[in-house]
């Protein structure tokens, strides 16, 4: 009995051990990765896709995360067993599979393909846009399915903030600084790059100090390009048509090269075509009134522009950029004047042309992509060359010969060091030099008494230094205060006179800043600042050159300008994704406005002079709102109020006005739509100058085919609008102009895009990483 008794124990004992080796081998964890991938656009990655691991035997047991920029996705801490598999995204049909997970587990690539339902764009729009530790937000156009059929102009109507018309507007502010990466460039420009180059794109509320130096800091919208192996890129054609019979057409190609440690970029655009344009003055005095209509005839032979970008990594944090630029423009043109006043009538050739090179090296002084130190240097010149024929009627005719250059260099540096995890501190210095050369030379002819021989040169040196503070207190609030100093030199040299003037400006200042994140997933936050400034006149307001319009009327600059100072302070509120609100309140003093005077001579001659003008109170508040009414149709609205009380010398009175910008996007199927946009600008008023209201209609349509590499788009703008009446005041006058003209034209866009990169569908990934690599980008 008891070798049975004993035997019984030892298999009992067996099996317990069994067990427990079992349930220890169940509970050992290990991780999940892999990539997910567009089946519908070359194999594109797909952005912050959701990632769900439910167990097949305890559905309560479930693992989530989502894809980094990359597409890449990792689940950490994961019991070994079967489970069920699904990866989802907006836009896109759910894939589901099942998967045994044993050991550390690196997936097949996920492909997701197009959903055929219509796209609810503002929910998108939400899914694709972060919030940033500094307030900022970044919306995420790689893998964005409303950026596969648009341009990048109809791309950046659909983002919250952002408004399009004539310009743009961030936060409801003009005057934006554009940054191609780390480069800045015009609104041209950045219309003409298509979405299928850009990684994401970046809104700030105030431009860093390495994109603009000194003065009011406007917003600051940052494209960042695609840095996968391969070549990206687009060619463009586009026109418009009008009807008083001007027309333009302009060729572009955008190339995008990766190669490992190097890329490179190329943009180049090309534009001719014809302008008419027309105005009517009527101008009334006390005892009489003039009636006058001029008309612009021009022709655009040649306008072309080309910008190379290059780029060496050495590795991760440390690289060279190099710049080269070139631009050339070519045209005649001719202004014809009548009416009550025999005004001269003007005939020209014009050529123009304009190079730029510019080398930046940027070192990393920790492997934390913060502490880096950057020296940039940059060399740009421009020149104008004109022959100008005037016919000023009773004093005959006279031949000129214009030659005007302009010649800045640029040097700056700048340190970033991080303290710790949370905390920076950055300093910097620029110095920038601008020369220009002016000549005016008398060809022959009967002499007028305004065109006179002229041969000058201004100058313009400033130095500025910054010095910048950030703190992220407890992981989540954001802190900056900033201090600037301003030296600035101004120089005019009169050749044939003699005379020279110089004026020395210096300033400090500083900003402080803070952003509060409420709830960083439903995008609530307040940002706020304070900023004491200055800004200086446009340098050219200091010559004291004469420029005459026309017989009648001339320009002079004023050498005795102070400069502009300003105290502004600044909220912003995110409700959510639908709302954010903008409230500003700014005191400027010594600000400056150009006055309208009569010749002292001469009482039937008048000038214009820029002259400090006062002081002025300005309050601002912008509501942005986006919301789909319906599901194929999205709103994106913004309306600019504003509220003036001005002093000057002579006047005080209080001004408002509004601004209204409504786009509305139809979307019929995921390839094609309709698109509307309306304009409002209520009737404006500042010194000596009103506006009336002005009211633009915009519409048109786009479509996409071939796999969303043929993008087309069709617009009637200005299809309903009214004509802007501007009247100038002066001591015993009045002059009202307006155009005489239809602004209403059709323009349509064409533009193919292609990707030669790598084909990565279906291709198992070798290695995963938790989270997205720094990698160099032009």
């Amino acid at each position: 009995m008891r070798i049975p008794n004993l035997i019984s124990l030892f298999v009992s004992a067996l099996m317990s051990y069994s067990l427990d080796v079992s349930a220890q081998t169940d509970t050992v964890k290990v991780f999940v990765g892999g990539e997910v991938f567009d089946g519908d656009a070359n194999g594109e990655r797909v952005a912050w896709a959701t990632v769900r691991l439910r167990s097949a035997a305890d559905s309560t047991q479930t693992y989530s995360t989502a894809t980094d920029q990359n597409g890449v996705f990792r689940l950490e801490d994961i019991i070994k067993g079967k489970y069920n598999m699904e990866v989802s995204c907006v836009g896109y049909e759910t894939e589901s599979r099942t998967v045994m997970v044993g050991n550390d587990t690196i997936l097949p690539s996920f492909v997701l393909k197009e959903s055929a339902h219509m796209l609810n764009e503002v929910l998108v729009n939400a899914k694709y846009t972060k919030m940033n530790h500094k307030g900022g937000y970044v919306v995420q156009v790689k893998g964005n399915p409303l950026a596969k059929v648009s341009s990048t102009e109809n791309f950046l109507s659909t983002i919250r903030g952002i408004s399009i018309s004539d310009d743009i507007r961030v936060f409801g502010k003009q005057g934006v600084i554009i940054a191609l990466n780390d480069r800045v460039i015009s609104y041209k420009q950045l219309k003409e790059i298509p979405t299928s180059m850009i990684e994401r794109i970046e809104l700030e509320q105030q431009a860093p100090s390495e994109y603009v130096s000194g003065g009011v800091k406007p917003p600051l919208l940052r494209v960042v390009l695609r840095n996968e192996p391969g070549l990206l890129g687009s060619v463009g054609l586009s026109s418009w048509y009008c009807m008083d019979e001007s027309w333009a057409l302009t060729e572009t190609a955008n190339a995008l090269l990766s190669l490992g440690k190097f890329s490179l970029l190329n943009n180049f655009s090309n534009t001719n075509g014809f302008w008419r344009d027309g105005i009517k003055q009527d101008v009334f005095y006390a005892d009489h009134e003039t009636h006058q209509k001029a008309e612009s005839r021009q022709k655009l032979k040649r306008s072309l522009q080309n910008d190379l970008n290059m780029r060496y990594s050495f590795t991760p944090y440390d690289h060279i950029d190099v710049n080269a630029s070139y631009s050339t423009q070519k045209e005649s043109g001719k202004l014809l004047n009548t009416g009550d006043v025999a005004l001269f009538n003007e005939h020209g050739h014009d050529s123009n042309y304009g190079n730029g090179v510019s080398v930046k090296m940027v070192k990393g002084l920790k492997k934390d992509g913060v502490s880096k130190v950057s020296v940039k240097g940059s060399y740009s010149e421009s020149h104008f060359k004109e022959d100008r024929k005037y016919d000023a009627f009773s004093s005959g005719v006279q031949l000129m010969d214009i030659d005007n250059g302009r010649y800045n260099a640029d040097i700056s540096t700048i340190l970033t060091y991080a303290i710790g995890r949370s905390r920076s501190l950055k300093a910097g210095v620029n110095y920038n030099r601008i020369s220009e050369l002016n000549s005016y030379k008398n060809l022959g002819g009967n002499t007028v008494k305004f065109m006179d021989d002229t041969d000058n040169r201004l100058s313009v040196a400033q130095t500025h230094g910054m010095v910048e503070y950030e703190n992220t207190i407890a992981g989540k609030y954001y802190l900056k205060a900033e201090m600037n100093f301003d030296h600035y030199k101004l120089g005019y040299d009169d050749h044939l006179a003699g005379a020279r003037i110089a004026n020395v400006s210096n300033g400090l200042y500083g900003s402080v800043s803070g952003y509060i994140p409420f709830n960083q997933e439903k995008q609530r936050y307040l940002n706020m600042s304070a900023i004491y400034t200055f800004s200086y006149p446009n340098y050219g307001y200091y010559s004291p050159v004469i420029v005459y319009q026309n017989d009648k009327l001339y320009n002079k600059g004023n050498p005795d300008l102070d400069v502009e100072k300003l105290y502004i302070f600044e909220l912003a509120y995110s409700a959510n994704p639908h709302l954010s609100i903008n409230y500003s309140f700014s005191h400027r003093t010594n600000f400056v406005s150009v006055f309208m005077h009569q010749d002292a001579t001469d009482p039937t001659v008048y000038y214009t002079c820029p002259e400090n003008a006062g002081h002025e109170n300005v309050h601002s508040l912008v509501l942005s709102y986006r919301v789909n009414p319906f599901r194929i149709w999205t709103v994106n609205a913004m309306l600019v109020g504003e509220y003036k009380n001005t002093h000057t010398p002579n006047e005080r009175f209080n001004a408002a006005t509004a601004f209204l910008s409504v786009h509305s996007y139809a979307r019929l199927t995921n390839n094609t739509g309709l698109k509307l946009r309306f304009d409002y600008k209520a009737p404006s008023k500042s010194v000596n100058v009103k506006k009336s209201g002005n009211y633009v209609l915009s519409l048109g349509a786009y479509a996409s085919f071939c796999k969303n590499h043929l993008n087309m788009d069709l617009t009637g703008y200005r299809a309903l609008c009214n004509k802007v009446v501007t009247t100038t005041s002066g001591d015993g006058w009045r002059m009202e102009r307006r155009n005489r003209y239809s602004e209403f034209r059709i323009a349509y866009n064409l533009s193919w895009n292609f990707n030669f990169g790598k084909k990565i569908n279906g291709r198992r990934v070798e290695s995963v990483s938790t989270s997205a690599k720094e990698r160099p980008t032009l």
